[in-house]
Order: C-alpha cells, then sequence, then structure tokens
C-alpha cells in the first residue's frame, strides 16, 4: 500500500501499480538493457515525532551472463532480479541480459518481477541461435542479435520532440506530454539515435493516462553519421496525460 506521508512504487520497465500516479517513479532504461542497470526502490513514509519513517523496498539487482561461444542452462534453472517487499512502496524488478552464439535449455525460468505491486523489469537475450532453448519469463523479455556485450559508446535513443514540444536531449527514452483540449490529435515523435552504426528499428509507444498503449514502427539510419533521426507521425489524444516511450529492437 502507499499512505498519503509515503512515496510510491518502485518503476524500471513499467510504472508501479500501487498508490497514485503522482507518486510512482517514472520507466527509464532500454530494452537492449544497455547500459545494464538495475531496478529501482519504493519509496517509504516520512518520519514521526518521536518514530521514524518506514524504508521502501528495494530494487532488484542487475544481472549479465555472457559467453563467446555458448550458454547452457539446466532443466528448470532459475535466474531472478526481483524487487524487494515493503510495507510501503514497494521495489521493482531488476535487470537479467544474456548474451552468447548460442544458448541452449528447456524449461528455464527468467524473473524481473517488481515485487508485489512494483513495476516490472526487464529481461533480455541476445544470441544468434535461438533453435535450443525454451524459455519461461516475467516479464516478457526482448530478443535480439545484438552481440555486443560492453560496447566502446554505449548507443542511447532519445525522445528530443514530442507533439511539438523540444525535449533536451540527455531526457531519455521516456517523456509525458498533454494536449490541452480541441487540439489536433495528429503529431509527430522525433527520435535521435547516437552511436548505433547501424539500421536501429525502434518502437514509439503512447501509454495514455487512461486506455490502451499504441505502437508506431521505424527506423533510424545510424550507419553513416551519428546522431540520425527519425520523425514518427502518431495520434496522440487531447486533454490526456500520455507517456511516450522510444525503444531499440
Amino acid at each position: 500500500m502507499t499512505t498519503s506521508n509515503g512515496a510510491g512504487g518502485g518503476a524500471f520497465g513499467t510504472v508501479a501499480l500501487n498508490g497514485s500516479r503522482e507518486n510512482q517513479g517514472t520507466p527509464y532504461g532500454s530494452p537492449l538493457l544497455l547500459p545494464l542497470v538495475g531496478g529501482s526502490g519504493g519509496g517509504g513514509t516520512v518520519g514521526t515525532a518521536g518514530a521514524n519513517g518506514t524504508g521502501g523496498g528495494g530494487g532488484g539487482g542487475a544481472i549479465l551472463i555472457a559467453s563467446s561461444t555458448r550458454i547452457d542452462m539446466g532443466d528448470a534453472s532459475t535466474v531472478r532480479a526481483d524487487g524487494g517487499i515493503s510495507g510501503y512502496g514497494y521495489g521493482s524488478g531488476g535487470a537479467i541480459r544474456l548474451v552468447a552464439p548460442v544458448i541452449a535449455g528447456d524449461g528455464q525460468r527468467l524473473y524481473a518481477d517488481g515485487s508485489h505491486f512494483g513495476g516490472d523489469g526487464r529481461i533480455r537475450i541476445d544470441t544468434i541461435n535461438r533453435r535450443s532453448f525454451q524459455i519461461t519469463s516475467n516479464p516478457r523479455l526482448s530478443l535480439g542479435s545484438f552481440m555486443v556485450v560492453f560496447p566502446p559508446v554505449t548507443p542511447k535513443l532519445d525522445i528530443i520532440e514530442a507533439a511539438g514540444t523540444v525535449i533536451p536531449e540527455g531526457t531519455g527514452s521516456t517523456v509525458t506530454v498533454q494536449l490541452p483540449f480541441g487540439a489536433s490529435s495528429d503529431r509527430t515523435i522525433k527520435v535521435q539515435a547516437r552511436d548505433f552504426k547501424a539500421n536501429v528499428v525502434i518502437e514509439v509507444v503512447l501509454t495514455p493516462d487512461s486506455g490502451e498503449p499504441k505502437t508506431y514502427k521505424a527506423t533510424i539510419d545510424n550507419t553513416a553519421g551519428t546522431p540520425a533521426f527519425a520523425t514518427v507521425p502518431v495520434t496522440v489524444p487531447a486533454n490526456t496525460l500520455v507517456t511516450v516511450q522510444a525503444w531499440a529492437r
């Protein structure tokens, strides 16, 4: 639960579910898990005269398993980076990333759950050969073939313009917008890519405060120069707070 004098749950891949939206953390990071970071702790309560406050739950850690040849996971093996429990703000799930040319096994389980109502973490698998494994995960994993563990320069996505509002570079790949009542819903989101050195397939996801998320796909050509950009046409509902996220696939 979240009390009137307590902050909300921690966020990472998703926002926490408990408490008011105003008290929750904001989702951050990339499904690529570059850089590799863990989850966020939940907020606690303010102390009162003669009594200490109560701390929130800790965020899940960051786990990297990498091999230049292959990763073999035994039957029913489990990797966890779950968030911590608290009577107040719950911790978010952490991060799990597996990187190898071959990942093999049957019945593996990967968990980066938010504790109770904390936000979900992130799970990423990068492999060239994905035919020999069956994995159960929560939350849903991101799957690709980006075989770099620690790039000398970390690729980065930024939303630099959202529905006509310029966003300072460095703000990140998650922003919020709210159009005034009666405004046109036909808008664009401008996304900047740095240092991918490739054609970057992205998804721009708009999640209104009430309603279903909408996903828009685009490609940024970051092969020749950096930074590179894509302007993505979207539909933004008026008079509604909308969270905008850009993800590299």
